[in-house]
């Protein structure tokens, strides 16, 4: 494994293999939402400007695996958008990429899939798959909730589901 320095003191993780090619290239770190990507500015034909930005990670999709199909994106199997290796990387619909989160920042339970409810004094579970939220009952302890969540999430979400509780 070797480092990329990016912008705003932040480093990129790829394969030895892909360091050489890569480091030809000024990468810069990109925020969205709460997490960091490496992008490049990229001339292209087809773009009005003539430059488009090209993310890290589908740079080296494409160039090993080539182009992406169309309805699928890169997808960061530990959620770390800085970590370019291959095998952190596949390839996912967009439904399949808003499985794969973490926790949310306006999170307060602790735990994906799971808050507090004041009125009953207990913690709710739930799971979203598509558009359609599955409630999965209220429990007494907020890792009970979790451990629901987690058992919902295996069974719609497979192999993109984020665990509370990954295995060891």
């Amino acid at each position: 494994m070797e480092e990329i320095p990016l912008t705003k003191d932040q480093v990129a993780l790829v394969d030895d293999e892909d360091f050489e090619w890569l480091s030809k290239s000024k990468w810069c770190a990109c925020k969205s939402s709460s997490k960091f990507y490496a992008v490049r500015a990229t001339h292209s034909e087809s773009a009005n400007s003539g430059w488009v930005l090209q993310l890290m990670h589908n740079a080296i999709w494409e160039y090993h695996f080539g182009l992406i199909p169309g309805g699928y994106t890169t997808d960061h199997i530990d959620l770390t958008g800085l970590n370019n290796q291959k095998d952190n990387l596949r390839l996912a619909t967009p439904a399949q990429q808003a499985w794969n989160r973490g926790l949310y920042e306006t999170n307060t339970s602790g735990y994906i899939g799971v808050y507090y409810v004041k009125d009953r004094g207990k913690y709710r579970a739930y799971i979203t798959p598509g558009r359609k939220r599955i409630w999965l009952g209220h429990f007494d302890d907020p890792a009970e909730a979790a451990r629901a969540r987690d058992s919902a999430a295996i069974e719609h979400f497979g192999e993109f589901a984020v665990l509370n509780f990954p295995p060891e």
